[in-house]
């Protein structure tokens, strides 16, 4: 890492060995693990953050739990590392998404809660249908603590939610708020934050230099995304403005960060608006869908001619650019279309719009649905992300495979992938994979010499004495006992 321009001071077995390190070698960055005996990652942060609180913070863990990254958030935590994903190459990535000076004396920004008026004025600006006089009133309120231009606005969405949804809980909008304020801390930006039911948005003003500033905002947004799918387990939608130059382009930036996080649904990527792209190229408003056509198909059996229909409508929805047209779609095809299920005797869960990730994510569901009618019936049919999911674990049932990073291979959202689990195996993910090295295990038990502790790490699983717990609920029996039940059976035959 030296060449990178870092340097390791130090390497501590615990939180106290650590604390000694830091009071001798003073350094700018501190790599931790949660798990640590005598006192945890997170304690030892406090510490360490109360004596030093421009010290820059990366977690290492195991816990892929929301909890632990909220209250990472809380202490000011700037990145975080996986165990399962360690490498020389994620480390220098998290070392370097941490840019910027690290002995500045300047004050960085923040989202200042004690000017409740100034956020209210903010909220109303981009909100509310305003009068003339109205947007004048509040720009000029808004004139004295902005420090622009240039400006930028930033929307991220957790979820495109479902028409009228009125009840919200804030708390990963909050974490996800604080995690992108510490991430867009810099010696060039402003930055202030708007919470909206679950919208987040972002208004970066000043700086020395407009050249590339668009793209040096996604870069330090990209890391927000990140640290958002992998330890919160949700994904953002981000939309980033063009550049303006006085406050009273704030609205017109914010309707284009809107614009750019629409894309962002269709194209999986963070936004940045362009002038040349409009949001419904081919038209907008709902798009007509020839539904006694499709479930004629449907009862025919036809899944060739359903699938087809069903890849044209997603090819006009996806030329379309629109999230509310395909919102209304989605409701079309699967919600108002309940008769259809229930004629063929298919128990559906239906997904809420506001779990899918992204337009693709939207179009493969809505096929597989139609399709497993078409197929009701018939034996050992499931759709193409549990036919890979299935193939995969045959392949790597022995590796440290969680349900998220089956997710990740597939490109899909973890929670869909569990629902389509227990929808089609009809038991859960990790049921499933331990079904499979059971019955690897059981083959070795018989057809070798090796011990059940060494067999345990050949199937996959880290601790021996989890293997035998499983082993003997799947089982009925301890890996001796069914060796021993066993053996005469493969004698005599």
């Amino acid at each position: 890492m030296e060449e990178k321009g870092y340097t390791l001071l130090g390497d501590a077995k615990n939180g106290a060995e650590a604390i000694e390190i830091f009071n001798e070698t003073e350094p700018d960055i501190l790599l931790t693990d949660i798990s640590m005996p005598f006192m945890d990652g997170l304690e030892l942060i406090r510490i360490l953050k109360s004596r030093r609180p421009s010290l820059k913070v990366i977690i290492l863990s195991n816990y892929d739990d929301f909890k632990y990254a909220q209250k990472g958030i809380q202490l000011g935590v700037n990145a975080y590392i996986l165990k399962h994903e360690i490498s020389a190459e994620k480390v220098l990535e998290a070392l370097e998404s941490l840019a910027g000076p690290f002995h500045s004396e300047r004050p960085l920004p923040v989202n200042d809660k004690k000017h409740e008026g100034f956020h209210a004025n903010l909220y109303r600006l981009f909100k509310d249908n305003l009068t003339e006089r109205e947007r004048e009133g509040i720009l000029a309120a808004l004139s004295g603590k902005l420090q622009g231009p240039p400006f930028a606005v930033i929307s991220m969405l957790l979820n495109f939610a479902e028409p009228g949804a009125e009840k919200w809980d804030l708390t990963k909008e909050e974490t996800i708020e604080s995690m992108a304020l510490e991430t867009l801390k810099s010696k060039e930006f402003q930055v202030f934050s708007v919470l909206c039911k679950n919208e987040i948005i972002f208004i970066l003003s000043g700086g020395e230099t407009m050249d590339g500033m668009p793209e040096r905002i996604k870069r330090m947004v990209q890391t927000v995304r990140n640290n958002t799918k992998q330890f919160l387990n949700q994904h953002l939608f981000i939309g980033i403005s063009s550049i303006g130059f006085a406050p009273d382009q704030l609205r017109l930036l914010y309707d284009q960060s809107r614009c750019a996080r629409e894309q962002s649904f269709f194209t999986n990527e963070i936004a940045i608006y362009a002038e040349d792209r409009t949001n419904a190229p081919d038209g907008c408003g709902s798009l007509h869908l020839d539904m006694e056509q499709l479930n004629k198909l449907v009862r025919l059996k036809d899944a060739e001619r359903v699938e087809k229909f069903l890849e044209d409508v997603f090819h006009s929805l996806y030329n379309r650019k629109s999230v509310d047209t395909v919102q209304n779609a989605f409701g079309k095809l699967i919600r108002e279309n309940a008769e259809l299920f229930d004629s063929n005797n298919l128990i559906l869960n239906q997904q809420s719009f506001a779990d899918f990730s992204g337009f693709d994510e939207v179009k493969n569901y809505v096929i597989d649905v139609y399709k497993k009618i078409c197929q009701h019936g018939e034996r050992n049919i499931c759709s193409v992300h549990i036919a890979k999911s299935l193939r995969f674990l045959q392949q790597h049932y022995d590796e440290n495979i969680s349900l998220s990073q089956l997710a990740d291979y597939l490109q899909i959202n973890k929670s869909y992938l569990s629902l389509l689990f227990k929808q089609e195996i009809g038991v859960n993910f990790t049921s499933y994979l331990n079904n499979i090295r059971i019955e690897k295990a059981k083959e070795l038990l018989l057809h070798t010499n090796y011990k059940a502790y060494e067999i345990a790490k050949m199937v996959g699983f880290d601790n021996p004495y989890y293997f035998s717990k499983v082993f003997k609920e799947t089982t009925g029996m301890s890996c001796q006992e069914f060796k021993k039940s066993s053996a005469p059976l493969e004698h005599n035959g």
